[in-house]
């Protein structure tokens, strides 16, 4: 039993693996015990892109230096099938400098731990739960150009609820129902979900989330406190205040740390020697950071992210009082004002993981081991013409290899307007006030126009499979027309199950 997981992030990703035969607990191919920057450098005098933490040492030095080109939050352009531009006029798929980082991070874990890379080759990758079957698609194919073949996704807040749960010794086939709401709030995004715990099954309740407000703005902030302190200290005015790009990259690195020791400290110190030269004098940077002042300028996205919170519960119809378990998952959830504002929503409940950044791959290496798979949380349907439904893939199909596929005949009963139209539905849960949602991919196939008698309804054939992207692919055929129409349905419920 041995399995990998990614954790493919929009700051910083990355790769974990779980093997008994080497320990017990899953592991995670670090950098010094962190993350790996999502960040790519790209040179004109290299074909060979820089990542990580090398990239993110340079990117203050030659960002601005002509043919340097530094590409970050690929995630979001991913998800947008969108190209990014590289050097000059060069540009490149999205996904490609997503495989450009899932390259290197295979390249550092087998570089610095062969004996835990060993077979890695295929892998468990998680995704938001709010992601389109396009972003998948993308992602697997960077992961393809990597050398990498996905064996299934899965959605972030569960591998995050299964690695604290596997790290508790506790087996979820036989843990009573557990409402569990994962807080992420990592680098780039705060992402909120409340989550069920039922039976060996896992699947969302309900989401929220809160993008550009999370790690890096709250290190911006920061900055303002302690470039602010600076001004008032040396009478250096705002406007002159200009850092070259060796002072910029150290102050970020020192700003970084402060911020961090500000987690456990009621006060940093950030030192930065020759951080600027202002009327033929060299000036200093020696701040005390203190937390307090940090906090009070933080305390409105703070305050946004408690308001994100309760929008999860409202969507979920659930009371904070009915959450059993509170996970504070991703660097930025360490900060003492976060762990405050969710004591105060959810008072005992709330468990801060000591691994937060690592959390979400190991949970989804612990998934690939065990061969966990995916199953359809919400039935979908086919509205037929008496407005029953006809259901398409049922609850509980498990969406992995040997992927399901299902074929059915309809018979158009009114082709006045020369085709007929396959309208899909998902159905909702009990407390949302339509019993069925349309999911926006109806699918028009031509037909013949007279009808006559029964003998001359035109048979309607349609085939649908699930992809390995968790999308479900509907092909129709006219028997009349003889023509063909295809649609994907991207959007589905589907959850976890531990078989």
């Amino acid at each position: 039993m041995k399995g990998f997981g990614i954790d493919f992030g929009t700051t910083n990703s990355l790769i974990a693996y779980f093997n008994p035969e080497l320990s017990p607990e899953p592991g995670a191919f670090t950098d010094a015990g962190r993350p790996h920057p999502s960040l790519v450098w790209y040179k004109p005098d290299s074909n060979q892109p820089v990542v990580g933490w090398e990239a993110r040492k340079q990117m203050n030095q030659v960002q601005n230096k002509m043919g340097h080109c530094f590409v970050h939050s690929v995630k979001r352009l991913m998800a947008e099938e969108r190209e990014v531009p590289i050097i000059g006029t060069s540009r490149k798929p999205a996904r490609e400098v997503g495989a450009d980082i899932l390259t290197y991070l295979v390249e550092q874990a087998k570089r610095t731990l062969p004996a835990a890379a060993k077979g890695l080759e295929s892998c468990v990758m998680t995704v938001p739960v709010n992601s389109t079957g396009r972003y998948r698609r993308e992602l697997r194919r960077a992961a393809e150009c990597a050398g990498l073949h996905v064996e299934s996704f899965t959605h972030e807040p569960f591998a995050a609820v299964f690695g604290w749960f596997f790290s508790q010794k506790t087996d979820l086939r036989n843990l009573a129902p557990h409402k569990v709401l994962v807080f992420d709030w990592g680098g780039g995004t705060l992402d909120i979900t409340l989550v069920q715990v039922q039976g060996g099954r896992i699947f969302e309740l309900g989401n929220s989330n809160l993008d550009h407000c999370a790690g890096n703005e709250f290190t911006d902030t920061l900055t303002g406190l302690i470039r602010d302190k600076f001004v008032k200290r040396t009478g250096v005015t705002v406007d002159k205040l200009i850092l070259d790009a060796e002072a910029k990259d150290r102050v970020w690195v020192n700003i970084e740390d402060a911020k961090i020791k500000l987690s456990e400290n009621d006060r940093a110190q950030v030192n930065v020697p020759n951080y600027t030269y202002q009327t033929g004098q060299i000036h200093d940077l020696s701040e005390d950071a203190d937390r307090v002042e940090y906090e009070q300028r933080i305390k409105p996205d703070v305050d946004a992210a408690k308001a994100k919170v309760y929008e999860c519960l409202n969507r979920a119809g659930v009371e904070p009082a009915s959450v059993d378990l509170v996970l504070l998952v991703g660097g930025t959830s360490r900060t003492p004002l976060v762990h405050q504002m969710m004591h105060e929503i959810f008072v005992t409940k709330v468990v801060p993981v000591k691994d937060a950044d690592a959390i979400i791959a190991k949970g989804a290496a612990v998934i690939a081991a065990h061969k966990w798979k995916p199953y359809l949380v919400k039935p979908v349907s086919v509205k037929l013409a008496d407005k029953s439904y006809l259901p398409l893939f049922k609850h509980g199909q498990t969406l992995a290899a040997p992927l399901a596929s299902k074929s059915f005949t309809f018979y158009c009963v009114d082709g006045r307007n020369g085709s007929a139209h396959l309208l899909f539905y998902e159905q909702q849960r009990h407390n949302d006030a339509e019993s069925q949602k349309s999911l926006n991919c109806n699918l028009s196939v031509p037909v013949a126009r007279v009808v006559r008698d029964v003998a001359d309804l035109d048979r309607i054939i349609v085939g649908c499979h699930v992809t390995q992207d968790l999308t479900i692919s509907v092909e129709a055929y006219s028997s009349s027309q003889g023509q063909k129409e295809a649609v994907e349905i991207q959007d589905i419920c589907y959850g976890l199950e531990v078989t």
